[in-house]
């Protein structure tokens, strides 16, 4: 597979240092930049501080379960837009459709291949920033829009101000 490079911030939370090391090495190795936590708590504050693109999240792990994680990830207004991906050796659909239910947007099972992992990483950045990118596009409308609303007010009332004069003189004959 050609390398594509691609921009975009990952975190990988899992307790499988190897795990961590070897997603984390990968994907620099395709132009994210990475980041690491071995343990839900810090994969929390990792996602506040550094505000990833998206979130590689393991399952089972000591301390809060990567549901945990991601549902508390989802209940926080600075991370809740942070797409989710979980990568678990738990494959039955009971546990997929469990991580669908806490936030995930994705489930990868383990033992998994880079080329699946970095096709979803891929998508999910890409989406997660165009949609960025179309929020402050209609902010920018939406001040835009408030100013021009704002001249148009300003318009009538000086029209308005200024035709009263001519009206009252007209009047007065």
């Amino acid at each position: 597979m050609d390398k594509v490079k691609m921009s975009g911030k990952v975190l990988v939370v899992d307790d499988t240092a190897s795990n961590v090391d070897l997603l984390t090495s990968a994907l620099k190795r395709h132009g994210y930049t990475t980041y690491g936590a071995d343990s839900g708590e810090l994969g929390l504050l990792m996602a506040q501080d550094k505000l990833p693109d998206v979130i590689l999240l393991d399952i089972n792990m000591p301390g809060i379960s990567g549901y945990e994680t991601c549902q508390q990830l989802k209940s926080i207004e600075r991370t809740a837009d942070i797409p989710v991906i979980f990568i678990s050796a738990m494959d039955q659909l009971v546990d997929i459709v469990k991580g669908f239910d806490a936030g995930g947007v994705d489930y990868i099972t383990k033992p998994f291949q880079f080329r699946e992992v970095l096709a979803r990483v891929q998508t999910q950045v890409t989406l997660h920033q165009n949609k960025r990118q179309l929020e402050q596009l209609y902010e920018r409308e939406r001040q835009q829009f408030a100013r021009l609303d704002e001249m148009r007010t300003q318009f009538i009332s000086s029209a308005t101000h200024d035709l009263k004069n001519p009206i009252f003189l007209i009047s007065g004959y």
